[in-house]
């Protein structure tokens, strides 16, 4: 097991497990080096997208010296930026983009401007061809609002229940709001799926999002 996702409780035999590492390319590269000492043109693109995509291009609050490190290394062992670039974030479909417009109409803030969401649902999904799994990337245009701290991002998924994205842009750890809810993941960047509809997650995962704010979800927030 290597991985860069916080677990409750072990269930490997053997691995190694750093929250503190940008991305799991990060851990399975440095074992990589270890134990063959050079890697093919493939694997080091392949591992130079998870470094990149993990970090938000660099642009989270993980991208740290060490991830900076291994990007050189993997761009030195054969791996092409302008390719993953290239592949991975100007490459999308017309269909998607219709999302997106559609998702970027629809965003909200909430508590002062330091919450931002929006959300897409099924019949967006049905009408512009996209799918579910699309959608992953679509917590970043929310995360863009100037001036929110936590983005949410919400989707329909099927059997009655919608799935959440959550990222912070400071300290505040969201994944607390995530585990609450079933889900988890890391403090900036977290996750859940409940059983409700939009408007249901709503209610229930936004009072907890206020909540993170040292005491001020007595300000009388509104939307």
């Amino acid at each position: 097991m290597l991985d860069h996702h916080p677990a409750s409780e072990q269930f490997w035999d053997a691995g190694v497990v750093r929250p503190d590492a940008a991305a799991t390319g990060v851990l399975i590269t440095q074992f990589a080096f270890h134990v063959a000492h050079s890697i093919s043109d493939t694997i080091a693109q392949n591992l130079f997208c998870a470094v990149v995509t993990d970090t938000g291009r660099f642009q989270y609050q993980n991208a740290d010296c060490e991830a900076f490190e291994t990007a050189s290394i993997l761009v030195d062992a054969g791996a092409s930026p302008s390719e993953v670039a290239l592949r991975v974030y100007q490459s999308d479909r017309l269909a998607y983009m219709h999302l997106e417009s559609k998702v970027l109409g629809r965003i909200t803030t909430f508590e002062h401007g330091r919450i931002a969401y929006s959300y897409t649902t099924t019949a967006d999904l049905e009408a512009t061809g996209v799918s579910v799994d699309e959608c992953d990337g679509l917590i970043d245009i929310v995360r863009c609002v100037e001036g929110s701290e936590v983005a949410l991002f919400l989707k329909e998924v099927p059997g009655g229940k919608v799935r959440g994205n959550l990222r912070s842009k400071n300290d505040l750890d969201i994944s607390s709001v995530a585990r609450e809810l079933g889900g988890g993941g890391h403090k900036a960047a977290a996750g859940f799926t409940i059983e409700a509809d939009i408007d249901e997650a709503l209610s229930v995962t936004l009072p907890k999002l206020v909540a993170l704010f040292d005491g001020n979800a007595e300000d009388g927030a509104t939307l």
